[in-house]
């Protein structure tokens, strides 16, 4: 399978901001062991830290990297953000990874089926969301 521009997608600051910050630094790491080229939005987190902006300002930066990529991985959790990036993304027609099986279809090949970073990415979508709710 060829490499892929993948923009994760999931919560910040619902929940634990520590804990989805590192969720798509997991992420990130297992999509660059599979060879793809991950955008991850969260690693501006120490940026907003020290040079503060208003949401709707980093979210017109995080709409216009989703729109150079050409997969979504949607991380689990409630999040206004991860959702308009996903509503977005279905307008471009770029897909949107929600489950293993979506995962398997659009970023993995054969030969990775059986490695650690799909075990990590399954997992990632595998927590349950907030409400009690499966992917």
């Amino acid at each position: 399978m060829n490499s892929r521009r993948v923009f994760i997608s999931s919560p910040y600051t619902l929940g634990d901001t520590c804990e989805n910050v590192r969720r798509q630094h997991d992420a990130m790491a297992a999509l660059l062991m599979m060879g793809h080229f991950p955008f991850v939005p969260l690693l501006s987190h120490y940026q907003q830290i020290i040079h503060p902006v208003h949401w709707e300002e980093w979210m017109k930066w995080d709409l216009e990297w989703l729109a150079q990529c050409q997969i979504v991985l949607r991380l689990p959790g409630r999040s206004k953000g991860a959702d308009i990036e996903c509503v977005r993304a279905k307008e471009l027609l770029i897909p949107v990874v929600t489950t293993r099986a979506e995962l398997i279809e659009h970023l993995v090949d054969d030969q990775q089926c059986q490695r650690y970073p799909l075990r990590v990415l399954s997992d990632l979508l595998a927590e349950i969301r907030p409400g009690g709710i499966e992917l």
